[in-house]
């Protein structure tokens, strides 16, 4: 007797996958083209100093 287990849990981690990929592009979509452009380097600044490279 064959079950189809595996080939469920494929599909679903497919899914997830694809839901991941979609998410993730959309943020980098809103903050490419919505976001203010002060926000974003504050963001990145903020960021360098966090992990201790210098920015100035």
């Amino acid at each position: 007797m064959k079950t189809n287990t595996q080939t469920t849990a494929k599909a679903d981690s497919g899914i997830m996958s694809i839901v991941l990929v979609a998410f993730v592009g959309l943020a980098i979509l809103f903050g490419a083209g919505f976001a203010n452009s002060g926000t974003i380097h504050d963001s990145a600044h903020d960021t360098r100093h966090i992990t201790g490279f210098a920015c100035h």
